[in-house]
């Protein structure tokens, strides 16, 4: 492969990864120094990913001490604490044992994520939106496991699909918007809204969809345990969801 296609490529992988590992990246490439082992396992993802008929296997190697440090330095610690009320500066005060304690029990299988605090935030018609609220242990293998589905997806989204996306943004919606009403291409707008969407999504039916191109039995198991964690309800009683997605999680947008 000859340099220009393959700096091309890397280019096109840095579009759909996180603002964190995509500084990093480019710090390495600019400065001319050997890249770690870290950003040029993305890229191999990355450039997989681009070939759509590929199906992953072995994900659950990646999450590993290195992606959860990548993680604990991404995550924002002002965020709302969890049922175990663990801050990002406690749980960084023994960073790397936590961490490998933490990579340990994944890899062993005996990882299981917490129950989540539910708050209810107050919306726009006057009812209220029910945000789920994860320990911050839990945030970090969200977090990695975000990125990690990202990449994989993304080649495979349509140009003008704007929620939640890298490099995309409401902006770009209604720029897309104008230049295709200004001139008279299609005079029609239709709004569209699924209520209460999230909550409802069938856990089989999504699992179903991640098969097609994530063959990592452990992997699907780690995001099927996030799916079925418990919820705290207000009045204490824990509950486990049989349907639906938690909203407002690290990885709710993907």
């Amino acid at each position: 492969m000859s340099v220009e296609r393959r700096d091309q490529r890397s280019l096109n992988l840095l579009t759909c990864i996180s603002p964190v590992l995509r500084d990093r990246i480019m710090r390495h490439n600019c400065t001319g120094r050997q890249k770690s082992l870290w950003p040029n396992r993305w890229e191999r993802i990355g450039s997989r990913a681009l070939e759509k008929d590929v199906v992953f296997n072995n994900l659950l190697t990646h999450i590993n001490i290195e992606t959860l440090s990548e993680a604990f330095h991404a995550l924002d610690g002002k965020k709302a604490k969890g049922i175990d009320g663990i801050t990002k500066d406690q749980y960084g005060r023994n960073l790397e044992k936590n961490l490998r304690d933490l990579a340990r029990r994944i890899h062993r299988g005996s990882y299981r994520p917490q129950a989540r605090r539910i708050k209810l935030i107050p919306k726009s018609n006057g009812k209220k939106r029910p945000i789920a609220i994860a320990c911050f242990e839990d945030k970090l293998v969200e977090w990695v496991v975000a990125q990690l589905l990202t990449i994989i997806y993304e080649a495979l989204f349509i140009r003008n699909s704007f929620g939640f996306r890298p490099n995309k943004s409401a902006h770009g919606a209604l720029k897309a918007v104008y230049m295709s009403l200004k001139d008279n291409r299609r005079p029609h707008v239709v709004e569209i809204d699924f209520a209460n969407f999230f909550n409802t999504i069938p856990h089989r039916g999504l699992m179903k969809a991640l098969s097609v191109r994530i063959s990592d039995k452990r992997f699907k198991g780690l995001i099927g345990r996030f799916l079925k964690g418990g919820i705290l309800e207000q009045f204490g009683e824990i509950t486990i969801p049989t349907v639906g997605t938690p909203q407002g999680g690290v990885m709710s947008p993907i």
